[in-house]
Parts: structure tokens; C-alpha cells; sequence
């Protein structure tokens, strides 16, 4: 919990169990580490599983588009290496050396 309010407010709603300790307008609010617990165990979100499903899905169709991607650039490479090879790489062909 963030603020010393936050707590007050789920005590005073009755969602957090506590124990009040003092008299008069010293009164304090104590938590058990049981009682911070139970109420996280209450408020806890569980993600809907298609949802986890849905996401694992589109990050394995992301990296397989990655994949792919990187594959089709090395084949580009390598054909542009061949190309320089035969003098294609600057937009002219090389010219052969009399011996």
C-alpha cells in the first residue's frame, strides 16, 4: 500500500482486517503479516487465459515475422556479394585485366 490513507480507508470499509491499539485519538492500525495476506490474495487479477494465450501467440508470430526478415536480408546480402564479386556492386562492371 502506498500511503498511511490508502490503509485507513480499506480498514475503515472493512476490507483489510486490522487491530486497533491505543486509546482516544492515538488509537493505531496493525497488520499481521497474515491479515496483509489475506487481503492481497483477495485483490489479486489473474489474467483470463485466452488472454495469455493470445499474447504468447502474437509474440510467436512476432518473432517468427523477425525471423523471416533477418533470413530474406542475409539472402540479400549474399547475392549482392556475389554481384560485387562480378563487378555489379558500384554500377558499373569491372573491367577485366589484360595480362
Amino acid at each position: 500500500m502506498s500511503t498511511a490513507t490508502e490503509s485507513y480507508a480499506l480498514c475503515a470499509e472493512g476490507r483489510l482486517q486490522h487491530h486497533r491499539v491505543g486509546t482516544g485519538q492515538k488509537k493505531r492500525f496493525r497488520f499481521t503479516e497474515q491479515q496483509l495476506a489475506d487481503y492481497l490474495a483477495a485483490t489479486e487479477v489473474i489474467r483470463p487465459l485466452a488472454k495469455i494465450i493470445a499474447d504468447m501467440e502474437k509474440t510467436e508470430k512476432e518473432e517468427k515475422r523477425q525471423k523471416r526478415a533477418r533470413r530474406s536480408s542475409q539472402v540479400a546480402n549474399e547475392g549482392y556479394s556475389r554481384l560485387r564479386e562480378f563487378g555489379y556492386g558500384d554500377g558499373s562492371p569491372k573491367k577485366k585485366k589484360k595480362k
